[in-house]
């Protein structure tokens, strides 16, 4: 009787490696997809914060002065709210200016280059996040009345036809977001 053994040179055939190569590559596919979903939520969360803090702004601004900044005055070129009495400077979080859109943002609305647009100023760009980084601050989109504001900002589109921006007020806008 004989008994054969198998040679220590074998290994995994050429199908077996391919199958574990195919499973890792899955497996890959589904957490970079899962990352991205979650580093969206937390941005939206974010600039939807930020839109909040805009809006206390305003009604500080509001309960300083007695009235709604304007649609024409009232920023000043580092985006900050200003009247005759001075800025809300100490109010104002460091990280936040304003930016003073005459009208709701677009699709494809961004803000121009890495300054701060002049008043009434809104170009159209490649779409993304509505702000690009003015020092280590971000620039929200307001479009002020005489009750109030709309303060804009970018979020994730829930479906491909619909409008990535979303909208906090502060009082009561004398028109509809």
């Amino acid at each position: 009787m004989s008994i054969k053994l198998k040679s220590a040179n074998q290994g995994f055939t050429l199908v077996e490696l391919l199958i574990v190569i195919v499973v890792i590559a899955i497996l890959a596919a589904i957490t970079i997809v899962a990352y991205g979903n979650v580093t969206n939520k937390a941005h939206d969360s974010a600039y939807k914060s930020d839109a909040g803090s805009v809006v206390s702004l305003i009604e500080s601004f509001n309960a300083d002065t007695g009235a709604y900044p304007s649609a024409t005055a009232n920023v000043n070129a580092t985006g900050q709210l200003t009247w005759s009495g001075g800025t809300l400077t100490a109010k104002q979080p460091a990280d936040i200016e304003i930016y003073n859109s005459p009208s709701k943002p677009t699709a494809n609305s961004t803000v121009t280059s890495c300054s701060l647009p002049s008043a009434n100023t809104v170009a159209s760009a490649a779409p993304g996040w509505n702000t690009c980084l003015l020092s280590t601050a971000n620039v929200y989109p307001v479009v002020f009345s005489s009750g109030g504001a709309c303060v804009y900002y970018y979020q994730s589109a829930p479906s491909p036809n619909a409008s990535p921006w979303s909208y906090a007020t502060a009082g009561q806008p004398s028109s509809a977001c």
